[in-house]
């Protein structure tokens, strides 16, 4: 079973549907064209999706453009009102023995169950959510690292160096 994408699933659902004018499709005079023509969205579409970001809401104003990489990337509302959300009522130590702290468990389990569907890893092995993509590297390769050399056979040593 899918997750949920939770109370902000039905706002992403109408967005999605913006996104996809069956009207400029059926005038496209050619397959190619019928392709691009339902894929593109209207200019409307674009604002609204805009609109959901609020450091773009003023970017035709102020001239700004980002191109940032992904760990400055631009939030969309849906996902600062989860995390206001979550920082209200389950911002505490995961693991402990009480029912918030099971409340939130469930949560970050809800995000790695999700996160796992989104990219097609069922089946595949375990999601790791880390705070960034460099401690997530390093946490992988350190884990391969231990791995190798826990196989490796005693004898003379050999050292692997990394670096960030």
């Amino acid at each position: 079973m899918a997750p949920s994408l939770g109370r902000a699933s039905p706002r992403l659902q109408a967005l999605a549907r913006q996104l996809q004018p069956a009207a400029a499709a059926a005038a496209a005079s050619s397959e190619v064209d019928a392709a691009v023509a339902a894929w593109a969205p209207s200019a409307e579409s674009w604002a609204t999706v805009r609109a959901e970001f609020p450091a773009l809401a003023t970017m035709e104003e102020t001239g700004e453009i980002f191109f940032e990489n992904a760990g400055g990337s631009q939030l969309p509302l849906t996902v600062i009102d989860a995390v206001r959300e979550y920082m209200l009522t389950s911002y505490v130590q995961l693991g402990a023995p009480y029912a918030r702290s099971d409340q939130a468990g469930g949560t970050v389990q809800a995000a790695r169950d999700f996160a796992t569907t989104f990219v097609g890893g069922e089946g595949v092995g375990e999601c790791y959510l880390g705070p960034s993509s460099t401690s997530c590297a390093v946490a992988l390769a350190e884990g391969a690292l231990a791995a190798a050399a826990a196989a490796a056979p005693r004898g003379p040593r050999t050292s692997t160096v990394l670096c960030e």
